[in-house]
């Protein structure tokens, strides 16, 4: 190496160090800003077609569940996206937690033409998530 530029080197490689994590704060920020947009789609779904049969409280409604920590009851989080596309369905496959569900409710959980998108189901999922965040938080 030449000893001529090793003066540099300390500053240049900070300097980069520096460019580096501000470019991370910019994708990390960008992130967080897209997964707010979503939790905030989810919540306009919410209020607009689930609230008509569950609350965000653990009070279970005679239609619905409560969906305070639904996360944490859940199987998975693979389980509700599948539960929400097709609730039926997954009550004629014998899934054992819906058929639980189902038996405690006088509704059945029905095929919901918004769910049918993806895009839907991840946006009620992001602001499930929210919700758990914020109620951890509170604790």
């Amino acid at each position: 190496m030449d000893h001529r530029f090793s003066y540099f080197r300390k500053p240049v490689n900070a300097l980069l160090l520096l460019v580096l994590l501000i470019l991370t704060g910019l994708v990390l920020s960008e992130a967080r800003a897209q997964s707010m947009a979503k939790a905030a789609k989810g919540q306009k779904i919410f209020f607009k077609v689930c609230v008509q049969c569950h609350t965000l409280q653990e009070k279970d409604q005679l239609s619905g569940p409560g969906l305070a920590g639904v996360l944490d009851r859940v199987p998975s989080e693979e389980w509700l996206m599948n539960y929400l596309e097709n609730p039926e369905g997954m009550l004629e496959n014998g899934n054992a937690y819906a058929q639980q569900i189902s038996g405690d409710y006088p509704l059945g959980m029905p095929r919901l033409k918004v769910m049918q998108d993806a895009s839907n189901r991840e946006a009620v999922l992001a602001f499930l998530k929210q919700m758990r965040q914020q109620n951890m938080a509170s604790q």
